[in-house]
């Protein structure tokens, strides 16, 4: 399905294929879905010597919860499924304050727990433990975990749904006017395929070429966000971000009206050659 549509759109040049394609990106079933995961332990008060301020301590600390972005179902979407579900799941990464953290806040977030079983093993081994100096690591973890939060939250970008769907489609069309069949590409790199699988289909290369490129775009998108603005192109109406206030086309028109003009300038050139032998 996805092959025959590029294929359509490069060999006919039909904007059906490509409006096709849009359709069917944008009715996915599969929208931006996340789910909660619990890292749990079981709280054991003899291995903690049945320490009373010890066990209320570590207590509130037996269930952390995390927020994940769903990014692997079951009912094998197809492959333009594929590709929405890998949009959605940028737009988490760049919007949402819950998912797609640092490791280094997850690692802060999990640390009650690991420090649980490390008192449990100085416990065993005979070592005194000092409760107070336990509640002030726990405390510690909890003011660095937020700390990391909130600097993780601050790179985050507000960009609504709505803008980020018109910045998508723009991306779109470029991947589609620049794309290269496998045939193409090994013709023109000396780049051989070598399939290994006996279910491998070209909508698989076909779908890591629109991730692998929207990644991309993407994340140019978030370099340059704090110091330039969006315009809307004259010539395809897609946001682009320009290099300068005097631009009007996005780079991909621009290079077209290039093409454009040194085609004319090239014309009058040779006519005007011709009129001067006569």
């Amino acid at each position: 399905m996805l092959s025959e549509l590029l294929e359509d759109y490069q060999e006919f040049n039909e904007d059906e294929a490509l409006d096709e394609f849009i359709k069917l990106l944008w009715s996915s079933k599969y929208g931006c879905r996340t789910y909660s995961k619990s890292y749990t332990f079981k709280m054991q008060p003899e291995l903690l010597g049945n320490n009373e301020e010890l066990i209320k301590i570590f207590e509130p600390y037996q269930i952390i919860k995390v927020r994940h972005a769903v990014s692997y179902y079951k009912d094998k979407p197809n492959s333009i499924d594929m590709i929405r579900i890998h949009i959605n799941n940028m737009y988490m990464y760049l919007t949402n304050s819950e998912v797609y953290m640092s490791k280094e806040y997850f690692n802060y977030k999990l640390k009650p727990k690991k420090l649980y079983f490390k008192t449990i093993e100085r416990i065993k081994n005979g070592e005194a433990v000092n409760t107070d100096e336990i509640k002030y690591q726990l405390l510690d973890f909890e003011k660095k975990t937020e700390e990391l939060r909130l600097r993780d939250v601050e790179k985050k970008i507000e960009l609504s749904f709505k803008e980020y769907k018109k910045i998508i489609n723009g991306y779109i069309y470029k991947i589609f006017n620049n794309y290269k069949s496998p045939f193409e590409y090994e013709q023109e790199n000396g780049w051989e395929l070598n399939v290994t699988h006996d279910a491998w289909h070209e909508d698989n290369y076909i779908v890591k070429y629109f991730c692998k490129s929207l990644t991309g775009y993407m994340k140019n998108y978030k370099k340059y966000i704090n110091f330039t603005y969006e315009k809307e192109c004259k010539m395809c109406e897609m946001l682009f971000l320009p290099n300068s206030n005097r631009q009007i086309y996005c780079n991909y028109c621009t290079s077209i009206n290039e093409k454009i003009k040194n085609r004319e300038y090239a014309r009058k050139s040779m006519k005007k050659k011709r009129s001067s032998k006569c």
